[in-house]
């Protein structure tokens, strides 16, 4: 006998950190090789963030990509993210490269930088751990959680 699975709702809640409709909801789950969520649905892998927009909003019309607005790639809170084309996609990209985004920090989005300082400044999580999670270094951590970067993320 198979066993049921939970509704998606469920277990897509169960792997969120939900926070305000400003803060952004970051993904705890499973994480796809480029660092988006991922979750099963139906024998599938799907973008968290977009079964977010899916279950809040409405069906992602044909040729849609869902896109954040906070540049934080494991947000999934609704507010956050809006419908755009692939063009939308690289535009943001070239406005944030515009915008002195370079260097090490330039690897992560702003909530990434954010998500890694919350983790340490909680004194429960070392920055070895926080470099796993983030698959770098672990002076690359330090960097970015010691405000040597620059970052305003805080």
């Amino acid at each position: 006998m198979f066993r049921k699975s939970k509704p998606l709702m469920d277990r897509f809640l169960n792997k969120v950190v939900v926070g305000t409709d400003e803060e952004c909801w970051n993904w705890i789950g499973a994480r796809t090789s480029s660092g988006y969520g991922s979750i099963g649905d139906y024998y599938q892998l799907k973008s968290a963030h977009r079964v977010s927009w899916e279950l809040y909003r409405d069906p992602i019309p044909n040729g849609k990509l869902v896109l954040h607005k906070c540049d934080n790639k494991l947000c999934v809170n609704p507010n956050h993210l809006y419908l755009g084309t692939s063009g939308d996609n690289m535009n943001d990209r070239a406005i944030r490269n515009e915008n002195g985004q370079g260097g090490i920090q330039s690897k992560f989005y702003i909530g990434e930088i954010w998500l890694m300082k919350k983790l340490y400044n909680s004194g429960k999580v070392f920055q070895r751990d926080i470099a796993m999670i983030f698959k770098c270094s672990q002076g690359t951590i330090s960097f970015l959680v010691n405000d040597k970067s620059g970052a305003t993320a805080k």
